[in-house]
């Protein structure tokens, strides 16, 4: 019989390691964890689902204001969050580029009563002050949104160098598919 996946190690998890006179390192044990982020199962040969990530103190729901922002998907991310133990703070993205940004950040809060709604621009700069407080020293942040949302953005922003890869915007200010891996990035700051 096959293991159960989600008790292997994955981002964000705390292990006890053992270091091998020839040098090498093995992870011995997984420290039980706070919180846990599970996709479901997508498939009939897995029940058990897929861990994303563990020990998440705030999630970060991205959604790129422009184009509209997804509010059923913001829902669905936030359930996520709430389910799983941590956090949710919407972060909406490109507020350089959205003509309206106060009234759709209205419209998210009204979607998303309980948590709190911040617009930002990384390319200016603007709103990145407010989000300090999550990213604070000895906290663990995960940036959850679709693809294109500005998530890879935001983390350079937040870590003020590039830390993960970006693409330019499409002309339609779409964002591209840009990463496919989950990476904790230590932010100078200590978060």
């Amino acid at each position: 019989a096959l293991e159960d996946p989600t008790s292997q190690p994955c981002t964000g998890d705390w292990v006890v390691v053992k270091r091998w006179p020839d040098g090498r390192v093995s992870a011995e044990a997984v420290l039980p964890r706070r919180t846990v982020f599970i996709r479901a199962a997508g498939s009939t040969r897995s029940s058990k689902g897929q861990v994303l990530a563990a020990n998440i103190d705030t999630a970060v729901v991205t959604e790129g204001l422009q184009p509209e922002p997804d509010l059923g998907r913001i829902e669905r991310l936030l359930a996520l969050t709430w389910q799983n133990g941590a956090e949710p703070v919407i972060v909406l993205t490109k507020a350089d580029l959205a003509t309206d940004a106060e009234m759709l950040v209205a419209d998210v809060a009204t979607t998303a009563p309980g948590a709190p709604v911040h617009a930002v621009s990384a390319v200016t700069g603007a709103g990145l002050p407010a989000l300090a407080p999550y990213v604070a020293p000895g906290r663990t942040v995960a940036i959850l949104g679709p693809s294109g949302a500005g998530k890879s953005t935001l983390t350079n922003a937040l870590a003020t160098m590039e830390v993960m890869a970006t693409r330019a915007p499409r002309a339609d200010h779409k964002g591209r598919h840009t990463t496919a891996h989950r990476e904790l990035v230590v932010l100078p700051g200590g978060g």
